[in-house]
């Protein structure tokens, strides 16, 4: 049940967590259970925004602000923003809300490997890489919203659902690049993975779901939890800047 004051969020938070406004529609907090340090929930001011809709132009002005902030203080560390649309893409709260965490360090996102490489992902996924020259937050905003939007829409042939229809899916967003992934399952039999777990970043919560990814194997399971490469389909990317903003 919704909150009957829409600027109340139905996630918990201490004051000590706020760290402040990201105008006009975002709050940016600590995360109070990062996996990753540090980790930052980037939710919208009203909690009537849920989780099962996609992200909108306020949103990813509100992601590529934040991240932008915190990269120009970090000393040249990258910082990435994950979204998971609905309980099919591993969400487990209802109030609209990005992730934001730093790459570790020893670990490569398949978008930045070589192309061969990218080809060994076990799931579909559309990916469009970005235009870094692009200096006006808001020229950077609608070309990376417009990118998303053709991701989206590609997610959502290959699901095969209709126009207006939750689609479920992860948005995966660094400077260089934006990934859509489309998802059928958020969970197969003990084991569950929301965008950030989609990339290999894979979080578990117990021993006995350790073994489940060890005895089941990642490869698999990531492509039951996505759509599978080779039942009809695979990857679609554009290697070179998004559609650029008239």
């Amino acid at each position: 049940m919704e909150t009957q004051d829409p600027t109340i969020s139905d996630i918990p938070r201490p004051s000590s967590l706020h760290i402040g406004a990201v105008p006009p529609s975002h709050i940016l907090d600590l995360n109070a259970y990062p996996v990753l340090r540090p980790s930052y929930l980037l939710l919208t001011n009203s909690s009537t925004h849920r989780q099962t809709s996609p992200l909108n132009v306020a949103d990813v002005h509100a992601a590529w602000t934040a991240a932008d902030r915190l990269e120009s203080g970090s000393h040249g560390v990258k910082y990435m923003v994950i979204y998971n649309c609905g309980r099919e893409a591993g969400c487990s709260r209802s109030h609209k809300h990005m992730q934001l965490f730093p790459c570790p360090p020893d670990f490569v996102l398949f978008p930045d490997r070589t192309p061969d490489e990218c080809l060994k992902v076990p799931y579909v996924y559309e990916l469009v890489r970005l235009d870094p020259s692009s200096s006006r937050a808001d020229d950077t905003t609608l070309q990376i919203f417009t990118a998303y939007r053709t991701c989206l829409q590609r997610a959502r042939a290959v699901l095969g659902i209709e126009e207006g229809e939750h689609v479920p899916h992860n948005v995966v967003l660094v400077r260089e690049w934006i990934l859509v992934i489309p998802r059928r399952k958020g969970r197969v039999g003990g084991v569950s993975a929301n965008a950030a777990g989609m990339m290999g970043l894979v979080w578990v919560a117990s021993e006995e779901e350790l073994e489940e990814w060890s005895r089941r194997g990642g490869f698999r399971l990531l492509g039951e939890l996505g759509i599978a490469v080779g039942r009809g389909h695979n990857q679609r990317k554009t290697d070179g800047p998004a559609i650029q903003p008239p």
